[in-house]
Order: C-alpha cells, then sequence, then structure tokens
C-alpha cells in the first residue's frame, strides 16, 4: 500500500489540475474536484506520513485563516447557492496551491511550473470575458480598450474595477 502511494504521490499536480480544470467547464464537477484533492491528501499522508511535504509555513497561516472564514461566510450569504459554488472554487484553489508546492520540490520543476503558469495567464488573457464568466452574453461592466503599449487590444476588456480611470 504504502509503495502504491508513493508512486502515486508525483502525479498529484496533473490528475488535481485535470479535476479543476473539469471543473471549470462545469461548476457540478467541484465536488468531484475537491474529492480528487482530498484522495491525495491522504496518498501523501500514507506516502511520506504527513499530509504536506513541502508547505512552507508561511503558506498555512493565510490558508487556515480563508478556511476559518467560510463557516461565517455561508451563514452571513444572501445568495447560498452561489457561495457554495465560490466556497467550492476557494476550496479548489486551496487544493491546487498545496498540489503546486508538494509536486515543485526541484529547481527544474520549480521552472517547469513558474514557465506554466506564465504561459497559462497569457493565454487566458486572450480569451474573452464570456468565456471565462461561462456565459455567452457580453460582460456588461467590460468596454474595449486601446493603450500605447497595445494598440492592437480591442478584443480584450477593460475592467473598471480593476483598472480605475479608464
Amino acid at each position: 500500500m504504502k509503495q502504491t502511494c508513493i508512486r502515486l504521490a508525483p502525479t498529484e499536480l496533473w490528475v488535481v489540475a485535470a479535476a479543476l480544470a473539469l471543473s471549470v467547464l462545469t461548476p457540478r464537477a467541484l465536488p468531484l474536484a475537491l474529492g480528487v484533492a482530498a484522495l491525495f491528501w491522504l496518498v501523501r499522508w500514507v506516502a511520506y506520513g504527513r499530509p504536506s511535504i513541502a508547505a512552507p509555513a508561511a503558506v498555512h497561516a493565510p490558508v487556515l485563516l480563508l478556511i476559518a472564514l467560510i463557516p461565517m461566510t455561508l451563514w452571513a450569504t444572501s445568495e447560498p447557492d452561489i457561495t457554495r459554488t465560490q466556497v467550492y472554487r476557494l476550496l479548489s484553489g486551496i487544493a491546487l496551491l498545496y498540489a503546486m508546492v508538494n509536486w515543485a520540490t526541484t529547481r527544474q520543476r520549480i521552472q517547469t511550473l513558474v514557465t506554466g503558469i506564465i504561459t497559462l495567464g497569457w493565454e487566458l488573457r486572450c480569451l474573452p470575458p464570456s468565456v471565462l464568466s461561462g456565459k455567452d452574453q457580453d460582460c456588461h461592466f467590460c468596454r474595449p480598450i486601446s493603450t500605447p503599449l497595445c494598440p492592437d487590444c480591442s478584443h480584450l476588456p477593460s475592467m473598471p474595477t480593476l483598472w480605475p480611470g479608464c
């Protein structure tokens, strides 16, 4: 059992990332993604004797604070269904963070992870807001922009909440 878990543990990032990618396509897959992440916490625990092999202490305190605020968030919400989905997204983001931290244990893996995150960010910036929000209609708070640094950015959104004065 322990040997199987030791062989399975290095695949955590890719399996958790795939489950989270599925949850982006359909929010109904969020509980499944969290279940997959929880399974890998157990795999790490059996394989290495602890649920997280490499997470620095600076990561734990903010994560624990966010998790501690979840009951208050669920209690205070006026839209429980929407809030529950967002809480699942928060927890899945935390699961992905720990999967990345536990996978990136060598210099080469850290470089691969950073390159992948930068590449993904550049690819996501090219998607229209309707794709990212999962809605077919245009984003009501976005307007096209054109700047000296990006003269042909008419397809990119301008989000006043992110860029004041635009």
